[in-house]
């Protein structure tokens, strides 16, 4: 007859509350160890993966397959993409942005803007923007072309036609794609105020600049008929309103045979106080028909012909309204055929049809 087997029962871990207290804290640090190996693998891991990735980005993928030029300028695609340093089959990341447009910068001084970015996947683009000549200053009998930030875009023997001559600046020195260099520095500053408020009241066509004088400031303009008119802004404030106010009057309230100087200098933010002086005109005579009806044997006379509210033109009239156009309102006033009002000095007093 079989022996019976007896069986142990199953040990169950003790309970927290069973283990002593350094059997507990034994416990508990190599808990900890176990989460930390496992925090350390991971984050190995983690590193590992961003390091093999990293190297495939730099070393194999996102080689550069093409370089785009954007914007209007004068120089040619090709001269810029092989003037900024950066050749196709380099890295996309690892290519020198900053460095290229340094580089097309200080070989092409038109350019008034030059970014160059990257574009995924494998694309460099490079955008420019063309500076625009502001005017001609005389330096060492050749002339420098420079924008309206005062950087030397061109030097040459005579000024473009067309292109306005700045008067005042002194200079002391000029370097292709860099600001010309004056003896008084602060000029410059003024400088660019000017040909900045020009450009941007659109005012044309403009002959000549003047900033010899910073608290007499003038622009000259010539008008469709090829007469000139000498804008005197007075100091820096208030430049662009000034101008603004100028290309107004010239284009809506005098007629293309109107010359002189108007004066602005007085225009603030608050009021537009201007006046505004002809130059004079040398009468040529001319054959005048007879005021004499040779068939009736009546005559007519001149305030008679003007028609209702003129008067004859007085002897003693000033030189601009004796070739003619003038009608004298008999208050010692004028009005040519467009409805400006002049007084006998040739001053602008207002527009009958405003």
């Amino acid at each position: 007859m079989a022996k019976d087997v007896k069986t142990q029962p199953r040990r169950t871990p003790p309970s927290p509350r069973q283990l002593s207290a350094s059997q507990r804290r034994r416990a508990y640090n190599r808990m900890r160890r176990q989460k930390r190996r496992k925090l350390l693998f991971y984050i190995a891991a983690f590193l590992a993966v961003i390091v093999v990735a990293v190297v495939l980005c730099l070393t194999v993928l996102f080689r550069i397959t093409a370089i785009d030029v954007e914007g209007d300028t004068r120089y040619s695609a090709d001269d810029l993409i092989a003037a900024c340093g950066i050749e196709p089959g380099e890295n996309l990341f690892l290519a020198d942005t900053k460095g290229a447009e340094a580089a097309l910068a200080e070989k092409y001084p038109y350019l008034a803007t030059v970014e160059v970015h990257r574009s995924l996947p494998a694309r460099i683009e490079i955008s420019v923007t063309d500076a625009v000549v502001s005017c001609a200053a005389a330096w060492n009998n050749q002339y420098l072309l420079l924008d309206k930030t005062g950087k030397v875009l061109e030097i040459t023997g005579t000024p473009p036609d067309g292109t306005p001559v700045c008067t005042g600046l002194s200079v002391k020195s000029a370097q292709l794609g860099q600001k010309v260099e004056l003896d008084d520095p602060e000029q410059l500053s003024l400088y660019a105020e000017v040909a900045g408020a020009v450009s941007e009241s659109g005012l044309e066509p403009v002959t000549s600049i003047d900033v010899s004088d910073a608290f007499n400031l003038k622009v000259v303009c010539q008008n469709e008929a090829g007469n000139r008119m000498t804008l005197e802004l007075g100091n820096e404030n208030y430049l662009s309103k000034k101008l603004r106010f100028a290309k107004a009057t010239l284009e809506q309230k005098l007629s293309d045979s109107a010359a002189g100087t108007f004066d602005l200098s007085l225009v603030t933010q608050e009021k537009s106080l201007t006046f505004f002086s002809l130059d004079p005109v040398e009468s040529t005579p001319e054959e005048s028909p007879s005021s004499e009806d040779p068939d009736s044997g009546t005559g007519t006379s001149s305030e008679e012909s003007g028609g209702e509210g003129t008067a004859s033109i007085p002897e003693d009239a000033p030189y601009f309204v004796q070739n003619g156009g003038y009608t004298y309102n008999g208050d010692g006033t004028y009005t040519d055929a467009d409805g400006n009002v002049f007084d006998s000095s040739g001053n602008w007093l207002y527009n009958e049809n405003y």
